[in-house]
């Protein structure tokens, strides 16, 4: 069931329909290692859909058992139960707010210090989507548990699979408004953004998707404060995001390392320059442009991805802006 459901909508509607979700939860605490990991993978497939987490999943208090499973004896059964609450706290909710409640912060942050690669993997994925659009209450809890050093352990973890998931934690956690980037940013004077630099370095062996992660934290960076779009004009992560610029198998990377440039070159059209931000917008225009990304942008304005033809086109808008009220 849980295979045939995996991918099927059909079929995940048709277990509700015949009241199977009681049958999975009561399998879920069966004595067998077997039932158990088959229920779990019921569990997960259900879990794929948005409005089975919010009724009948949720009804069930599937959560609980699964949380449970998390220190199981069976390995395939703790994996399991792991793949299923990545599911269960992606979106804000009655069921996430159940897992919250029920200790789900702590257990997960237990389980990525496991020796189990794929535990690892699944516990930095379901912290990845809890820290998704959370507010700061959240965040802070998240990283109480986790800790900041045992996050620098994730991202250079020995498994490429946990490295994505903990940059993208980075990613969501800078994801936001001013007050939530500052900390992220702050932690021990810029080892954040340090390590950003060197998973975008040339010399990082990086895969195209943990760097388009990496840059897209770096643009959340850059769409917080004056302070914070400093803190990456001074650094070297701006050469990296040249390349990326240039990399030409990656139209997504490509995409991303626009958004850091229009996000540190963006001035609100009724701006009216009370804030004193111009001159440190045009400041930071010309530093751009000495290192070569106007010129760059030109290139791309053809580019075979509509998607960055489209951003090229903002990009250079945001960076011209200040010629236009020049003249």
């Amino acid at each position: 069931i849980g295979t045939i459901s995996l991918n099927l909508e059909d079929a995940r509607r048709a277990v509700i329909e015949a009241q199977g979700i009681a049958t999975v939860v009561e399998c879920l605490r069966d004595l067998g290692d077997g039932v158990r990991a088959a229920a779990c993978l019921c569990a997960k497939s259900l879990s794929r859909s948005r409005k089975a987490i919010k009724s009948s999943l949720f009804e069930a208090k599937i959560d609980r058992p699964l949380l449970g499973l998390l220190s199981d004896p069976c390995p395939a059964v703790q994996q399991r139960a792991s793949a299923t609450l990545c599911n269960l706290v992606l979106n804000f909710g009655p069921m996430k707010e159940s897992i919250l409640a029920a200790g789900g912060v702590r257990e997960l942050a237990l389980l990525s210090k496991s020796d189990d690669h794929v535990l690892r993997l699944h516990s930095a994925w379901a912290i990845k989507n809890m820290l998704y659009k959370a507010d700061r209450n959240l965040r802070e809890r998240v990283m109480e548990e986790l800790t900041w050093p045992h996050l620098f352990a994730l991202l250079n973890d020995s498994e490429p699979g946990v490295q994505i998931q903990a940059v993208t934690i980075v990613r969501n956690l800078v994801f936001g408004k001013e007050a939530d980037i500052e900390p992220v940013v702050e932690y021990k004077n810029g080892a954040v953004l340090a390590t950003l630099e060197r998973i975008l370095g040339p010399a990082s062996g990086s895969s195209a998707e943990m760097k388009q992660h990496a840059v897209y934290a770096v643009s959340n960076i850059a769409a917080g404060s004056e302070k914070h779009k400093e803190r990456i004009m001074e650094s070297a992560v701006l050469n990296s995001i040249l390349q990326c610029l240039r990399e030409r198998q990656c139209s997504e990377l490509r995409v991303a390392a626009i958004w850091v440039i229009i996000n540190l070159t963006w001035q609100e059209e009724s701006s009216d320059n009370e804030d004193g931000s111009w001159p440190l917008v045009k400041s930071r225009i010309d530093r751009l442009r000495q290192l070569g990304f106007e010129a760059q942008l030109e290139s791309m304005k053809e580019d075979t991805s509509l998607n960055v033809k489209d951003r090229v086109m903002g990009a250079l808008k945001s960076m011209r802006r200040y010629d236009e009220l020049n003249e």
